[in-house]
């Protein structure tokens, strides 16, 4: 039980440090993508309809 709960702390820093890194990347990817998105909405009308029908957070 002893073992079980520190290499579950040990996995649980190191989800936590992977996720910080994920979050970072996944900022600027959902930023490229939402400027990416919003030429598009200015090219196709349908798609921002689509989009603001089903919101992809």
């Amino acid at each position: 039980l002893i073992v079980l709960s520190s290499s579950s702390s040990k996995h649980k820093i190191h989800s936590s440090r992977t996720f910080s890194i994920s979050r970072r990347e996944f900022k600027n990817f959902g930023l490229s993508f939402l400027r990416v998105g919003s030429v598009l909405a200015l090219k196709n009308k349908t798609l921002y309809t689509l989009k603001s029908k089903f919101p992809f957070h």
